[in-house]
């Protein structure tokens, strides 16, 4: 396979990501990370998001080595890779171990996959741990709830950390005297359907139950949806926990309880992890990140945030959890004692002792960059929270603790406006960015070639924050079935051919003809895995591009990249879809003229077969017939044919009599033992 130099040349490094859906909460933070990352490294990235491998065995199980897209990052342009631990999902470790192989020698580093033994070599993953965080999850069901009857739904089977999570279910249950009851133990698959039906199946099994532990948060969702709908209270009759602290979780009616792992922080270590190994240094096979408990109602908590609001401890759950027995290292963390800005410490103390006003406005300060930034501004009310246990009881004074009590309710007053300024901010934000894609997507619907495509992107894409964009396609751009995902075109990986059609950059669209990045010239055909003609390739540029496959229904037309911020992961999709309708419709419509042709080529065949047959019943004797034989001969032939006198009738079937008896001799000399027999 052919690699690059390495980052040891003057080039920046380039790193390959693979992600199955950019849309996904867990991919997402896990590409935010590795943005964040590479902004401190100054390195470049290209984002390969091809979906699920899974997918690509229900679609061909006979190939399921490629998604096209991913076939891009088998590259001399990159330096390393980084693959996402939902590649895995469902997938045979087999399989994801061959699939992994095609990028081997270049350094690779994973999130939670386990990849031992990669081309003679290892990839390193950085993962949550997750023994750790689940073992707490189910020890805070023990000891603060006193839950025993604890069903738990697995996770898939071949999948390490939810290996790693049932075997924290199995050790916290010894750690307190409880034998396994397998009739409480349900396989799920990751997605909220299994949750569903595995709670589904656990009132089948008639067996009782007091809490439920989920493998992830999609689960926990599904158990809930079961439980609320067979009228079990969660978490009066029915305790709750997932993993993962998704959305999902956090947006359900009973908020759910669950253990957080930062993807954010997955994706930011190994990007780091993996230019350690591109720079030629040694990391360890497995880095596992520190797992939190999240409290919140679905086990029967008051959540964290207002349990750290008292002023004399943490609450009643948290406070009955420390200390007991939890091993060392997996205790949850209070955050917010750990971060308490000392800004804001200094401004509340002055305000306090010297009558100052520096308190709010310098919380104002803070909450205006955590607005632009768009973070959450949750976390401020720990901040506060902190300060409140830190200062209050220390006051002397009644007129100082009601002064202190003041200045901390007019902070969380700030903090609620601010965060509901945010919400508000957010939403018309995605309403402008979804209404500038339907306009996308509706000025785009009519259009039937790539040719009428630069006006639109030119009008549009600088309002969704894309830099440049290219469009190149595969097998001449058109469609057809051979570049379908599992065929010959789709496999040939780095030999894959594609052609340069569309390019966009600061605000000018147009065909290579005329598009103005680099030097001008004709039609660019190049490897694929290249990415972009070397012509163009901005080898001295940083740059974050998403590469997205073109692709409907069945046809897949080659591949759209765009350099833009992956906060946003909706627009790459989008886009996509909008340039894979145009390339569908051409498609099309080039179907639609050869079949035409086709049919006009088989009426003009038909039109002359009958005239021929028309002038064979007209023809007087054999020798007009053999005449009309030469002449259409010579019409296909495109040649003349010479045509001498063939004689005359007699003379002419006496002929065709001999060439008939050449040709079956064995017959003719049937036919004269037939009279000999008579005689």
């Amino acid at each position: 396979m052919a690699t690059r130099r390495g980052a040891a040349m003057e080039e920046r490094p380039v790193v390959g990501v693979l992600v199955t859906d950019a849309e996904l909460e867990l991919e997402r933070d896990f590409m935010v990370g590795i943005a964040e990352a590479a902004d401190a490294e100054d390195v470049s990235l290209v984002y390969f998001v091809g979906g699920s491998l899974h997918r690509a065995l229900e679609i061909d199980p006979g190939e399921p080595m490629t998604r096209s897209v991913y076939d891009l990052a088998v590259s001399r342009r990159l330096d390393g890779v980084i693959i996402s631990s939902p590649m895995g999902y469902l997938v045979p470790g087999d399989v994801l171990q061959r699939f992994c192989e095609r990028y081997a020698p270049l350094p690779i580093v994973t999130g939670a996959l386990d990849l031992e033994g990669v081309a003679g070599g290892y990839a390193p993953q950085v993962l949550t741990d997750s023994f750790a965080g689940m073992r707490q999850a189910i020890t805070h069901l023990i000891e603060v709830h006193g839950r025993r009857r604890i069903a738990f739904i697995q996770g898939p089977a071949d999948q390490p950390e939810a290996q790693a999570r049932y075997r924290a279910y199995e050790v916290a249950l010894a750690d307190h005297g409880i034998a396994v009851d397998e009739r409480l133990v349900v396989r799920g698959d990751f997605l909220r359907p299994s949750g569903v039906a595995a709670v589904q199946e656990l009132l089948r099994r008639a067996v009782h139950i007091d809490a439920v532990a989920a493998a992830n948060d999609e689960t926990a969702a599904g158990a809930f949806d079961v439980l609320v709908a067979k009228g079990l209270a969660v978490p009066g009759d029915v305790a709750l926990v997932g993993f993962d602290d998704a959305a999902v979780g956090r947006h359900l009616p009973v908020p759910l309880t669950t253990v957080r792992q930062s993807f954010r922080s997955i994706g930011y270590r190994a990007l780091e992890t993996l230019m350690t190994l591109i720079r030629g240094g040694g990391v360890p096979q497995t880095l596992a990140l520190p797992a939190e408990l999240i409290v919140r109602r679905s086990c029967g908590c008051m959540p964290g945030e207002v349990e750290r609001a008292g002023v004399h401890g943490i609450g009643r759950g948290a406070g009955r959890l420390a200390g007991a027995g939890i091993p060392a290292g997996v205790k949850s963390r209070d955050l917010a004692l750990e971060n308490v800005s000392m800004v804001l410490r200094t401004a509340l103390v002055k305000d306090l002792t010297m009558g100052t006003e520096g308190f709010l406005e310098a919380l104002e300060v803070r909450l205006r960059e955590s607005f632009r930034r768009r973070e959450p501004l949750g976390r401020w009310h720990d901040h506060l929270s902190a300060l409140r246990r830190e200062l209050v009881p220390s006051l002397e004074t009644t007129r100082d603790v009601e002064q202190a009590e003041d200045l901390l309710h007019q902070a969380r007053v700030l903090i609620s406006e601010a965060a509901e300024r945010l919400q508000v901010a957010v939403a018309e934000e995605r309403e402008q960015l979804a209404g500038t894609l339907r306009g996308f997507a509706s000025t785009t619907a009519g259009l039937m070639t790539l040719d009428d495509l630069p006006a639109p992107m030119a009008d549009t894409f600088p309002r969704l924050g894309i830099h440049r964009a290219y469009v190149a396609l595969v097998d001449d751009g058109a469609g057809s079935d051979a570049g379908a995902p599992g065929s010959p075109t789709a496999d040939a990986g780095p030999a894959m051919q594609a052609r340069l059609a569309l390019a966009y950059a600061d605000g000018v669209a147009g065909l290579p003809g005329v598009m103005t990045i680099g030097t001008t010239g004709a039609t660019d055909v190049y490897s694929a895995s290249d990415f972009l003609p070397d012509r163009i390739y901005p080898s001295q540029e940083r740059f974050t591009w998403v590469a997205y496959p073109l692709e409907l229904r069945d046809r897949w037309f080659g591949f759209l990249l765009l350099e833009i911020d992956v906060r946003e992961p909706s627009i790459p999709r989008r886009v996509a879809e909008a340039v894979s309708s145009i390339l569908f419709r051409a498609a099309l419509l080039r179907d639609v003229e050869e079949a035409r042709e086709r049919a006009e080529a088989s009426l003009a065949e038909i039109t002359r077969t009958r005239a021929i047959s028309d002038r064979l019943q007209q023809a007087p004797d054999v020798e007009a017939v053999l005449r009309i034989a030469l002449e259409e001969l010579s019409e296909v032939l495109q040649a003349p044919v010479a045509v001498a006198r063939l004689g005359t009738r007699e003379q002419l079937l006496a002929m065709a009599d001999r060439n008939r008896r050449q040709a079956d001799p064995v017959g003719d000399s049937v036919a004269a033992e037939g009279p000999q027999d008579e005689r």
